[in-house]
């Protein structure tokens, strides 16, 4: 890719975050209605993330070399888990059937509704565990300067470019923010934070979009970049 490609596909990280933030600023109730389950945001990412299954199962479909069998299983696994996420944001397709909620789901599930992220056990993981896929992927390109790619195949193959290490940042970051803003509200008591007036808890909608469109610019990214590079060796060849 070209040095304005990525800088391109990096600032539009910042576009996208930003305009979420500016909408909530600028006009609450349209940021709520956007933002509510269901609604245009909730679908965006279950595209994102359904999409970016596929392209994972891609790249699996075409390693080859050293650590191949590794590697295609890493991207196997993740296409898996993208997908298993798609999903669950559409709740295994039950409004769009109109599946009634069975009983078991609507004692341990915290929005009544046919899925696993929303079950109480879970659900005190999510915000960890967003943080925490958050930094890797924001953080592991460092991999590249710092000469752990060059050393090992696996490494080179999943970490992130700097120009798409800051959807996974981004995300981390919303998390981390709404974390800050319960510890200081519940055990310090300033009401600023308290979730509801300043924040809310669907806020955690803008990260997890961030997290889904940088998985989906992460891996086609990747894809164009090898498939530029293999017509080019095509055509030196042929030259």
């Amino acid at each position: 890719m070209s040095s304005w490609e990525k800088r391109s596909v990096c600032l539009v990280a910042g576009l996208v975050f930003g305009l979420l933030v500016a909408l909530k600023i600028a006009s609450p109730d349209t940021y709520h209605r956007f933002i509510q389950e269901d609604g245009a945001l909730e679908t965006i990412q279950a595209t994102a993330y359904l999409v970016a299954a596929l392209l994972a199962w891609r790249v699996a479909a075409t390693r080859s070399g050293p650590s191949s069998g590794l590697i295609r299983c890493a991207y196997l696994a993740l296409a898996c888990g993208l997908l298993l996420v798609a999903i669950e944001e559409i709740s295994w397709g039950q409004r769009l059937f109109d599946i009634a909620t069975p009983e078991w789901f609507r004692r341990n599930s915290s929005q009544s509704e046919i899925n696993i992220h929303n079950l109480h056990p879970v659900q005190s993981l999510l915000h960890p565990l967003y943080i925490a896929v958050g930094l890797v992927g924001g953080l592991s390109w460092l991999a590249r300067p710092l000469g752990l790619a060059d050393r090992s195949a696996f490494i080179r193959e999943v970490a992130t470019e700097w120009y798409t290490s800051p959807y996974f940042l981004l995300c981390a970051l919303t998390y981390i923010g709404l974390e800050l803003a319960k510890l200081l509200s519940v055990r310090f008591g300033i009401a600023f934070f308290q979730l509801g007036e300043v924040f809310v808890w669907r806020d955690q909608e803008v990260g997890e979009t961030m997290l889904a469109t940088g998985f989906l610019m992460f891996l086609a990214t990747k894809l164009l970049e090898e498939a530029r590079l293999a017509r080019s060796t095509r055509l030196a060849e042929a030259g």
